[in-house]
């Protein structure tokens, strides 16, 4: 009932639509993700309509426990913020427990490496609101011009995510994310946009390194498996 009165208060409230940000993290990186809370509260778009969850993916020890009530962001946005209690590589379940907590009519994921600019979270909801009729993901600039798709800053109808069926959670590796997502959304008949306005600036690079390698190569066999003979 909470989270159904929530949703409702919201809306009689704001008459922009809610953004829910989906910031799946480590501890290690709890800096940058002030700044990207920071960078929320400064957005053009009315950021009372923007809420932010964090997820970090970590096991809840009473050191980690300790760590998580000292989290540094001191601001007013609405924030909630959840732990996996998992040990490993927990992306996409990390992202999956956040959007289902959500209260937004869209979803914006953001990895923790990555600030948005103060307009991002308006591009975005102006471009999804030209599409409303085809099942479309977006998907913002970081920097490279790379228009091929990649989830790490990408925007979606809440509602469209779930019909989707989430972020697969046998992708437990580095490196197969965005291709699994490109073939399962292809095949339900959803489309990809980029925009290019939508702005997003790295905080720290991906780096390589022979174990980075490995799972990327675990994966790539793991689409196999799942997709025999689709394109991904």
């Amino acid at each position: 009932m909470a989270w159904e009165y929530g949703k409702l208060l919201h809306r009689i409230v704001h008459k922009e639509d809610l953004v829910s940000v989906i910031i799946p993290t480590t501890l290690d990186r709890a800096d940058n993700v002030v700044k990207i809370l920071n960078s929320l509260e400064n957005q053009t778009y009315n950021k009372m309509a923007i809420e932010a969850i964090v997820i970090l993916d970590e096991v809840a020890t009473e050191e980690n426990l300790a760590k998580i009530r000292e989290f540094p962001y001191k601001g007013i946005l609405t924030t909630q913020l959840l732990v996996t209690n998992r040990e490993g590589y927990n992306l996409a379940h990390a992202r999956n427990m956040g959007a289902l907590v959500s209260m937004g009519k869209y979803l914006l994921f953001c990895d923790s490496r990555l600030v948005p600019d103060e307009d991002s979270v308006f591009q975005f909801v102006q471009a999804i609101g030209q599409l409303e009729n085809k099942r479309m993901w977006l998907f913002g600039e970081k920097g490279s011009r790379k228009n091929a798709f990649v989830e790490n800053f990408s925007f979606i109808p809440r509602k469209e995510f779930f019909r989707f069926g989430m972020m697969n959670e046998m992708i437990d590796k580095y490196g197969g994310m965005s291709q699994e997502i490109r073939t399962r959304f292809s095949l339900q008949g959803g489309e990809f946009s980029y925009v290019p306005t939508a702005l997003a600036t790295q905080m720290m690079k991906s780096g390589s390194s022979k174990e980075k390698r490995e799972a990327i190569i675990d994966m790539k066999f793991r689409l196999l498996q799942m997709y025999d003979g689709a394109e991904h």
